[in-house]
């Protein structure tokens, strides 16, 4: 075997890996946790979007709001197209009013919401569209610095990202 100053180097690298995996308890097993097996549990107060954005959903204190904030008015579309105004088929368009929400072939009366943080709103709509009607809880998040809206069913459900159109 040879011994040289590149072997004497190694060794008390290899005697430090060596006692890394011991059990200082003496159990037999090691205190190896492999990075595969670790996992995080979410955030409870926290709502991720499908573009893995995370959302804040809670506050201290809820404030009831008779009309849709100022910063959620406008025209959103789920795509560029949608905010084209010179189409009449752009089926991913909402038009957020002071009381009311328009989409492609439904309308969402507000109902009551809650602003539960400065971005964020808990609305109970009544919808109507296509000769159905219906009640939802839905929560609509600004993202972005007001560029992106998130509208969530419920405060967990499926959500619709939305980029604020042009003016």
């Amino acid at each position: 075997m040879r011994t040289g100053p590149a072997m004497l180097a190694c060794v008390p690298l290899a005697l430090a890996l060596a006692g890394c995996g011991r059990d200082p308890e003496g159990q037999g097993g090691n205190n190896f946790t492999s990075a595969a097996t670790v996992q995080e549990a979410p955030d409870e107060n926290l709502l991720q979007d499908p573009q893995n954005h995370v959302v804040p959903i809670d506050a201290p204190a809820a404030t009831a709001v008779a009309d849709f904030p100022a910063p959620f008015l406008g025209r959103w579309g789920m795509g560029a197209n949608d905010c084209d105004p010179k189409r009449d088929d752009a089926k991913g368009l909402m038009v957020v009013e002071p009381r009311l929400l328009r989409f492609y072939k439904s309308r969402a009366k507000l109902i009551s919401a809650k602003a539960t943080h400065p971005d964020t709103l808990d609305a109970r709509l009544s919808f109507s569209g296509e000769g159905q009607e219906w009640t939802a809880d839905q929560t609509l998040t600004l993202l972005d610095g007001g560029k992106t809206l998130v509208k969530a069913e419920g405060k967990a459900g499926a959500t619709e990202r939305y980029e604020r159109c042009p003016a």
